[in-house]
Protein backbone atom coordinates (compact mmCIF):
# COMPACT_ATOMS: atom_id res chain seq x y z
CA UNK A 1 0.00 0.00 0.00
CA UNK A 2 2.97 2.67 0.69
CA UNK A 3 0.45 4.75 2.80
CA UNK A 4 2.48 4.52 6.33
CA UNK A 5 1.39 3.15 9.50
CA UNK A 6 -0.95 5.50 10.31
CA UNK A 7 -5.41 5.58 11.18
CA UNK A 8 -6.31 6.81 7.88
CA UNK A 9 -4.05 3.52 6.59
CA UNK A 10 -5.69 1.21 9.12
CA UNK A 11 -9.26 2.26 8.68
CA UNK A 12 -9.11 2.19 4.87
CA UNK A 13 -7.66 -1.33 4.87
CA UNK A 14 -10.73 -2.40 7.47
CA UNK A 15 -12.90 -0.66 5.46
CA UNK A 16 -12.11 -2.47 2.32
CA UNK A 17 -12.12 -6.01 4.57
CA UNK A 18 -15.23 -5.23 5.66
CA UNK A 19 -17.21 -4.15 2.43
CA UNK A 20 -15.17 -5.36 -0.81
CA UNK A 21 -16.01 -8.62 -2.15
CA UNK A 22 -13.35 -9.69 -4.48
CA UNK A 23 -10.04 -11.36 -3.30
CA UNK A 24 -7.93 -8.54 -1.74
CA UNK A 25 -4.13 -8.54 -1.97
CA UNK A 26 -2.02 -6.75 1.13
CA UNK A 27 1.30 -6.05 1.07
CA UNK A 28 3.95 -3.75 2.79
CA UNK A 29 2.04 -1.28 4.94
CA UNK A 30 -1.11 -2.74 5.25
CA UNK A 31 0.38 -6.02 6.98
CA UNK A 32 2.03 -3.48 9.51
CA UNK A 33 -1.68 -2.64 10.26
CA UNK A 34 -3.69 -5.65 9.89
CA UNK A 35 -5.78 -6.99 12.62
CA UNK A 36 -7.65 -9.13 11.17
CA UNK A 37 -8.14 -11.64 7.68
CA UNK A 38 -11.32 -12.63 5.57
CA UNK A 39 -10.75 -15.90 3.70
CA UNK A 40 -9.99 -13.64 0.70
CA UNK A 41 -7.48 -12.53 2.00
CA UNK A 42 -3.84 -13.06 0.28
CA UNK A 43 -0.48 -11.63 2.47
CA UNK A 44 2.50 -10.80 0.29
CA UNK A 45 5.14 -10.24 3.06
CA UNK A 46 8.79 -9.86 1.68
CA UNK A 47 11.10 -11.63 4.09
CA UNK A 48 11.20 -9.34 6.55
CA UNK A 49 7.56 -8.24 6.63
CA UNK A 50 7.29 -12.68 7.51
CA UNK A 51 9.84 -12.35 9.97
CA UNK A 52 7.88 -9.71 11.82
CA UNK A 53 4.46 -11.97 11.71
CA UNK A 54 5.68 -15.30 13.07
CA UNK A 55 8.60 -13.55 15.51
CA UNK A 56 11.67 -15.22 13.87
CA UNK A 57 14.65 -14.03 12.27
CA UNK A 58 16.03 -13.83 8.90
CA UNK A 59 19.37 -13.90 8.25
Amino acid sequence: MGKGKTERTYNTLNYILDNDKGSIVVDADGINVLDKLCARTILIPHALELSRLINKSVP
